[in-house]
């Protein structure tokens, strides 16, 4: 039964990987290199500021709609970001606020693209996406040249990151746009 529900067509390993690509190696990738310029905080906002994209795309290309609560989200977002520069909260150079917002970028199109192609939530997708995702990282790693610093310590914590936030966040990520709109 498990062999059977990892099959797919070759369409659908095409998307699989081009989701990977977005919302793992883009947006990790980008997300880990902009913290080296700005604050953890301001790449976590900007990260999900940049989510305005995936109520844009929404509405654009699968005729979501822009209602109330959708538009009261972008305002806020944007005073949000207001009042993290006012404060100096920011305290970001320009690149790692770019890297930030195309890695929250990477992650709207992630998003935009399982809800467009009604990618069903669960384990064989989220294997899917890990294996290729792991494949893209770790391509990026070995050219970096990353893994001489890497030891068996580090291990548990390379896992328990990847499974509690990151496999967590993508599994419940993929199960709620199964029920709702991608905005």
């Amino acid at each position: 039964e498990t062999r059977t529900a990892l099959k797919m067509s070759a369409s659908q390993l095409v998307r699989r990987m081009v989701l990977a690509f977005f919302g793992i190696s883009v947006m990790y990738l980008l997300e880990t290199t902009a913290m080296a310029f700005i604050p953890v905080s301001l790449v976590s906002f900007l990260l999900y500021a940049a989510g305005i994209l995936t109520i844009i795309l929404g509405c654009l290309f699968l005729k979501e709609g822009m209602d109330v609560m959708k538009a009261l989200s972008i305002l806020i977002v944007f005073g949000g970001i207001g009042v993290m520069f006012a404060s100096n909260a920011g305290g970001g150079n320009l690149r790692g606020i770019v890297l930030a917002l195309l890695a929250g970028s990477g992650y709207s199109f992630y998003i935009f693209l399982t809800k467009k192609w009604s990618v069903p939530a669960g384990l064989p997708t989220l294997c899917h996406l890990f294996l290729f995702g792991t494949l893209f990282l770790g391509v990026q790693l070995a050219a970096s040249g990353s893994l001489v610093g890497l030891r068996a310590s580090h291990l548990p914590w390379i896992v328990a990151l990847a499974i509690v936030p990151t496999m967590g966040g993508f599994y419940f990520t993929n199960k709620a746009l199964s029920y709702g709109p991608a905005g």
